[in-house]
Order: C-alpha cells, then structure tokens, then sequence
C-alpha cells in the first residue's frame, strides 16, 4: 500500500475485529464496509469497515484517497480493461531483439489499470506465448503509438475522461512523447533504410525517454 498524507488509512479487511469502526476506532453493533475500487481492494482486500454514524467521514476520507494515490480507479478506466492492443516489446532477455508484440490486453489483474511511476503513465498488459501468459507494464506512450483507435491523438479523444488537472497533463505528456516519435520516426523513414530505421527504434528502448 502506497503510503498517504491523512489520517484513516485504508487497511486490509482481513483477520481483524469485525465489530470496530475504522473511522472513530470504536465498538459498534453495526458495521459497514467499503472496498478499494483498485488493485489493492480487489485483490488484497484493503478498504474500510465503519460505523453509521462515521458514514460522511469515510466518504471524504475515500475522495482523499483517490486523489492522493498514484493511480486511477478501475470505474474511472473500465473503457480500457481487456481492450487489445499491440505494443513494442523489450524481452528482458537482452539476447532476443524487441519486436512488435500483437495480440496483447489490458488486464486490471496485474496492476491498476493507468497508474504513474517515474514520471512516466503506465499500463498492464498480458499476452499468450507458448501455452502460458505473460505480463508487463509499458508506458502509456508506447500503448499510443501502435494503438490510435483506442487512444486517439488529443487528449479529448483519452478513454478515459473527468480525470483531475494532474492526470492531464501526465496523459498529455504521453501524448508529445508518442507524437515525437512518430515524427523522428517518419522523417528516418524518408532517408535511412528500414533496417536502420528499425535499429534506431530498438534503441529507444520502449519509449522509455
């Protein structure tokens, strides 16, 4: 759990008194519960149990939450989970080349869906190969790039909408990046070879810049 900047926290609902409000850290006869709607709530479980009388409290302490945190809510993405796509893929094996990987999909089992590391937005994605699943983040660029019709080219095209001042401008980010490389790309394009151009483009390493 990533750590936050207010009171109340969210903890795991798991092997704990099920009759103690989180919010006033009292015994109540009844309880009630919220449940993350992020990687965390689904599958670890964290959220908060409360009383009826800390009802309006948690739901602040909820808001807080989601605009501290790094990342968005599975509702606020849910035009993005399980869509396919293709993207640029880096093996970890540095003995085989990147390659164009097809076939791929956003998956909320991962990670959360659009979250914010490094600087850079990122999403997960999982693919078939040899009978098994694998899985990766890659950055939002690299989704961009290879996958117009799910993310457009302007921000107002983004699947996802009513995100916050600060979530624009790290999706715009992306935007220029994936934008910056579509025309260095074209430009070698127009007077290098296809190989070379290729070779460039390995180097970039995932649009990881």
């Amino acid at each position: 759990m990533s750590q936050l900047k207010y009171e109340h926290q969210p903890i795991r609902q798991v092997f704990i008194k099920g009759d103690l409000c989180n919010i006033c850290n009292k015994e109540k006869k009844q309880i009630l519960e919220i449940t993350l709607q992020d990687f965390d709530g689904s599958y670890n479980r964290y959220g908060w149990r409360y009383c009826v009388d800390c009802k309006n409290t948690v739901k602040l302490v909820e808001s807080q939450y989601y605009s501290t945190v790094n990342h968005l809510s599975y509702p606020q993405c849910q035009n993005l989970i399980d869509k396919k796509l293709d993207f640029w893929r880096v093996p970890s094996n540095k003995n085989n080349k990147p390659y164009l990987q097809k076939n791929a999909f956003i998956r909320h089992h991962i990670d959360n869906t659009i979250s914010y590391i490094k600087e850079r937005t990122w999403i997960p994605v999982e693919w078939k190969e040899n009978n098994q699943y694998l899985g990766k983040k890659i950055t939002l660029a690299n989704a961009m790039y290879f996958n117009q019709n799910i993310f457009g080219k302007k921000l107002r095209q983004f699947p996802v909408k009513n995100i916050s001042t600060k979530w624009k401008k790290r999706i715009i980010k992306e935007y220029r990046i994936y934008q910056k490389m579509k025309f260095t790309l074209h430009q070698l394009s127009i007077t290098l070879p296809n190989d070379i151009t290729n070779c460039i483009f390995t180097f970039i390493n995932d649009f990881n810049i």
